[in-house]
Order: C-alpha cells, then sequence, then structure tokens
C-alpha cells in the first residue's frame, strides 16, 4: 500500500472515529460495533504487531503481565476471603464464650439445678431499693416466695409476679433478715479441703442496702473465740423460712469486723456477695418445691370412662326370644 492511499485511508477513520467518540450518541454506535470493526483493521493490525514488537524488543510480556494481574486479583480476593473469616471466627468465639457463661451460671451444683428454672434479667430496681425485675410471669409457674439464685450463692425471694414480669428481693435490700451459718475452708492433710462450720450463736443476717449485708447479734468475745476473719463464709441455715434444698448456698463473705457503735461489747460484722447482683443477666428460680400436685380427676369423669358391663346383648336375646312367644 503506497503512502499517499495510506494517508487518504487513515484520515477518513480517524475523522470518523473522533465523530463516533464525541458527537453521535453511544446508542448509535454500539449498534456498530462487530459490525463495522472491519473497516478498523488496516490501522488496528499494524499498530498491533508494531506494540508486540515494541513489547518483545523491550522485554515486556503481556501474557506475564495478565499472569499479574490474575494474580493480583486473587491476592485481593484471598484477602478479602481471610477478613471474612476473621469476623466471623471472632463472632463465633464471643458466642461460645456468652453460652459457656451462662452454663456455668447455670451450673449450681447437686439437684438444685433439677429443681430450678432460668429468667433473664430485665433490669435492676429503679426506686432504689436492692430487687431485679426478671422475665418471669404466673404462666411460667413462678410464684411469690420462691427462692433466687445463681452459681454465687442465694440471691433473694420473689415479692411479687404477674402476667408482664416478677421482682427479686435481694438478701441485701433493708429490711431482710436471714438466719445464717458461720464456716471456712480448713485444709487437710491429703491436700483437700473441707467446709467446715464454725460454731457460735446463730447469727442474724441483716441487710443494709447498697449490696452489704451486716450481723449485729453477736459480741466481741463470742467473734474473738470463734477467730471469725474478713474471708469466712457465711451460709444460709433457716429452715423455717426457706426450702431445704436452698440450705446452705452462700450469702457472701465477712468483709469487715468492728465494734458497734451503739454497743460497744457488740461487733458489727459486714458481709457482702461475692457476686454484684445488678451485673447479672439471669438468675434461676427454684420452682420445684412450689410445684403445685397434680389432683385427681374427679369420680364422675371416671365412671364416665369406665366402659359398660357387656350385659347389652343378652338383654337383647331375651327380648327376641319374648317376640318369637308372642308371634
Amino acid at each position: 500500500m503506497s503512502h499517499r492511499t495510506f494517508n487518504h485511508l487513515f484520515l477518513p477513520l480517524m475523522v470518523l472515529s473522533a465523530i463516533s467518540a464525541f458527537f453521535i450518541p453511544v446508542q448509535y454506535t454500539n449498534f456498530c460495533r462487530g459490525r463495522v470493526d472491519g473497516l478498523f483493521s488496516p490501522v488496528a493490525t499494524p499498530l498491533r504487531r508494531l506494540v508486540e514488537t515494541t513489547s518483545a524488543r523491550f522485554g515486556f510480556d503481556s501474557n506475564q503481565d495478565k499472569d499479574l494481574l490474575l494474580h493480583s486479583t486473587n491476592l485481593t480476593d484471598a484477602s478479602r476471603e481471610i477478613d471474612r473469616l476473621k469476623v466471623t471466627v471472632a463472632s463465633l468465639t464471643m458466642q461460645i464464650d456468652e453460652l459457656r457463661r451462662l452454663n456455668a451460671g447455670r451450673d449450681l451444683g447437686g439437684e438444685l439445678r433439677n429443681f430450678s428454672r432460668p429468667f433473664k434479667v430485665l433490669s435492676p430496681d429503679l426506686a432504689g431499693r436492692d430487687s431485679l425485675n426478671i422475665h418471669a410471669t404466673s404462666g411460667d409457674g413462678v410464684a411469690t416466695g420462691m427462692p433466687v439464685v445463681c452459681q454465687q450463692g442465694l440471691v433473694g425471694k420473689i415479692s411479687a409476679v404477674g402476667y408482664l414480669g416478677a421482682q427479686v428481693r435481694l438478701i441485701t435490700d433493708v429490711g431482710s433478715c436471714i438466719s445464717g451459718q458461720f464456716g471456712k475452708f480448713i485444709l487437710q492433710t491429703d491436700g483437700s479441703s473441707v467446709f467446715t462450720p464454725i460454731a457460735t450463736n446463730e447469727p442474724l443476717v441483716e441487710g443494709r442496702g447498697h449490696g452489704l449485708m451486716a450481723i449485729v447479734n453477736l459480741t466481741l468475745k463470742e467473734v474473738n473465740e470463734a477467730h471469725l476473719a474478713a474471708g469466712d463464709w457465711v451460709v444460709l441455715n433457716d429452715r423455717d423460712m426457706w426450702p431445704a434444698t436452698v440450705n446452705g448456698q452462700r450469702l457472701g463473705q465477712i468483709v469487715i469486723i468492728q465494734k458497734l457503735p451503739k454497743s460497744p461489747l457488740h461487733a458489727e460484722i459486714f458481709l457482702k456477695p461475692l457476686v454484684n447482683f445488678d451485673t447479672l443477666r439471669e438468675v434461676m428460680v427454684v420452682t420445684g418445691q412450689q410445684a403445685p400436685p397434680q389432683q385427681p380427676k374427679p369420680a364422675v369423669e371416671q365412671r364416665k370412662a369406665t366402659p359398660r358391663p357387656t350385659a347389652q346383648p343378652a338383654r337383647t336375646e331375651k327380648t327376641k326370644s319374648n317376640v318369637k312367644a308372642a308371634g
């Protein structure tokens, strides 16, 4: 192809390309795509050969570039997938930890768990009293006076129950009074620890509010003779006001022992539960001892359920024989 012929063909194609790119709408140029591409082959083919020759001379490999681009794309996709899996693993780890914590909170030990039902804590009392609102209703078998426990010990009693929820009066509430028993764990020669009750007069545990309890009915002499100290336990020992299944539940630990300001001969022993009740998310209501017994069915229903004796066929045969005799 001569130089003049090439120019005569090249210039109109360039003008057509400029018009197609800047003036003709895209919907019309797309219609021609794939149908008139052959008109540009006199320009596209030499240009492609020139690019391939230049790339080969200067060491540029198009296949290598494609592989590098594909490899980069794969790395980006892999990084995104790894990040997504990390988010999933973190979420599942937190869920597993939460389930383990809930299961540990329900591990009451002994047979008490079999008689208890877990309920979610809605909120602490907003009126300033030591109480909790829980998601339990009378339809769940919850009744007033039922004990409420957690893994760390006794929490309180159901003080009110309705159709929308129930209220738990905590053992730390002002005016609460419970009979207890001192005790401590003593290390044995074989390496085991045994809970040993400490002999004293029956301590009366009074709620002081704000998560505290106190004992003021013991003298300083009794306290010193019993060698009571901070860290000793106080457990429930009140079979008159509490079911036997919750007796022995931990009330708290001694935090401080001092003289009673109003009576210097008496001691004032402050106790604190091992958990802040306001932070509980779930509690266990001991419902087994309060389950209503099954009522026997009325005698009328039993007679209705009893099948009649099969004497009717004999009566029918007798009637048939009388009819034949009359005939």
